[in-house]
């Protein structure tokens, strides 16, 4: 029995990366099931935001369910962008319940660098929604305190509405990853769109982004038909993960939050993301309309 951590490494050279990554998932796929019959991966850290670190605990969770794995442990102990010292260790559990299972304490452990952290990210994201549906329900679980807040907003500002979601990421876009689309572009396709709807008259829209200008742009062309969180969104493209005022835990709540409302809508708008890929995986039936270019390789099928 094997118990799989994770080890961050140098930054990566992200032109090269995304070359190699072919190379790199075939290499995985094999190494994987060559390293032990069922490993056990215990999950030390995640190297890059909230929804990345999502799409590897889905890759895992995938594995486990189809016995490739003989158990799982989240424990993040201190580390990350989401760690906040007055909330404790292990930031994982601000916003789900404690995740392990089948573990010994006894088992050898193996630290696996970043490509094994991406290999399962990637088939986490690779994995059909309705799957990806089927493990969050089974395994996940959201802490009490997030669902109370979840519904209290959409008790307050959608209620029998019919709501429309609209992602717009405007930070940290990496090389190769996606077009980029300006906050115009995104807004008069959006109200292209929204033209030929056919939607009740009582529509509302929510609006999820790290962008305040996007936010500022959307209020002024729909005024009172938007609803939002109040957070620390980026002024200066900076992303507000790595480079924001707020908290660990703050960051981590408002972006699951935001995830959570999109999964809660009936038509979404939006630009690629990881964030609105785990809310079709939360809820795989929602209509979706893209925005602009998905261009990662483990996407295109």
């Amino acid at each position: 029995m094997i118990v799989v951590g994770f080890m961050e490494a140098n930054k990566p050279n992200f032109q090269r990366e995304y070359l190699m990554r072919p190379f790199l998932y075939l290499l995985m796929l094999f190494t994987t099931t060559a390293l032990a019959e069922s490993p056990v991966a215990k999950c030390a850290h995640f190297p890059y935001g909230f929804f990345s670190g999502f799409h590897t605990i889905i890759g895992l969770l995938d594995a486990y369910d189809n016995g490739k794995l003989g158990g799982i442990e989240v424990d993040l102990k201190t580390t990350g962008f989401y760690y906040d010292k007055a909330k404790g260790p292990n930031w994982w559990q601000y916003y789900f319940e404690p995740f392990s299972m089948n573990i010994e304490d006894n088992a050898p452990r193996i630290h696996i660098d970043l490509d094994r952290y991406r290999f399962y990210s990637h088939r986490g994201d690779a994995l059909a929604k309705t799957r990806s549906c089927y493990l969050i329900n089974k395994y996940i679980k959201i802490q009490p305190k997030i669902l109370k807040e979840l519904n209290d907003f959409l008790r307050k500002n959608v209620e029998t509405h019919y709501l429309i979601g609209v992602h717009y990421r405007g930070t940290d876009k990496m090389w190769g990853e996606a077009s980029r689309l300006s906050v115009s572009s995104a807004v008069n396709k959006i109200e292209q769109e929204l033209s030929h709807m056919e939607k009740p008259s009582n529509f509302k829209i929510f609006v999820a982004t790290d962008s305040q200008h996007f936010l500022d742009y959307m209020k002024n062309r729909f005024g009172t038909k938007i609803c939002y969180f109040e957070m620390e969104r980026s002024t200066d493209n900076q992303p507000i993960h790595s480079c924001g005022k707020s908290s660990g835990y703050e960051k981590g709540k408002t972006a699951l939050l935001d995830c959570l409302v999109l999964s809660k809508t009936n038509f979404l708008f939006c630009t690629s993301s990881n964030l609105n890929n785990v809310s079709l995986m939360f809820n795989p039936s929602i209509a979706v309309f893209y925005l602009n270019e998905d261009t990662r390789w483990w996407k295109k099928k």
